[in-house]
């Protein structure tokens, strides 16, 4: 080997090999700082979204119950009906009483609405129904809701105990309409990616937002119990490494490219 290449390859090449590596591995190491805190951020980002749907879910339950404790007249099936007759997010409402069973609908006047409204929860309209379930603290509830499975259709029935002894009130939801308001308690992600909303089978109900990065990776979130089964998947928009992107080194004598 010529001695002129030999002092190259001494002063000049080698420190720049060494450099270039050294370069290339600070580059790469920068790269997965930016995805671990590209993770974070959608993490966080799913976690948010699935507590405005919780709570969403959560006023909505509380809005119909306190409609029904607010019902203070002598005729509370009346009330109920026309409540059940001006409420979007009401689908069908009931009177159960203690050891009679369930009062409202009833079989001979009832809708066919209400004919599937009495089929769907049957076992829990029984005349020896325990409505009252203890808290955590042992405490016995007043009121509450009751997930409810048709098939793999989720229902979601709340119920009351009213003045009267032994009397209990309720209301199913409209899921529909529950569903219906979900983009305006979504829509402050809409610029960020992409959001589906999963049924217990992972199909999407509902999705919202822009479309991902396909290369985002995405993260599902579960929306239980406000929704048993139901989860909520978050994709973001952007990506540290998108297609085709490099991240390139160069030093005399060398180019190193990440890909």
């Amino acid at each position: 080997m010529p001695k002129d290449l030999r002092l190259y390859l001494l002063l000049i090449g080698i420190p720049a090999l060494l450099l270039g590596i050294g370069g290339a591995r600070l580059l790469m190491m920068e790269r997965e700082r930016m995805d671990g805190m590209q993770q974070r951020v959608d993490q966080l980002v799913a976690a948010q979204a699935e507590n405005a749907v919780r709570q969403y879910v959560a006023d909505t339950e509380h809005h119909l119950l306190q409609r029904i404790r607010d019902m203070r007249g002598d005729n509370l099936l009346a009330e109920l009906r026309l409540f059940c007759d001006t409420e979007p997010l009401a689908r069908n409402v009931f009177l159960w009483q203690k050891d009679a069973g369930l009062v409202w609908p009833e079989p001979t006047s009832a809708t066919q609405e209400e004919h599937g409204f009495m089929t769907r929860y049957a076992p829990l309209f029984a005349k020896n129904t325990t409505w009252s379930d203890a808290n955590d603290n042992g405490v016995a509830q007043t009121s509450g809701w009751k997930p409810w499975f048709e098939g793999q259709q989720l229902h979601l029935l709340g119920w009351t105990q009213t003045p009267t002894p032994g009397l209990v009130a309720g209301v199913e939801i409209e899921m529909a309409a529950l569903l219906s308001r979900l983009p305006g308690v979504l829509d402050q992600f809409d610029g960020e990616g992409r959001l589906e909303l999963r049924d217990g089978n992972a199909s999407i109900v509902m999705n919202f937002g822009v479309r991902a990065n396909p290369r985002a990776e995405s993260y599902a979130v579960t929306l239980a119990p406000a929704l048993p089964h139901w989860s909520l998947a978050w994709q973001s928009q952007r990506s540290c490494h998108p297609p085709g992107s490099g991240i390139i080194a160069r030093g005399p004598g060398l180019e190193a490219q990440l890909v």
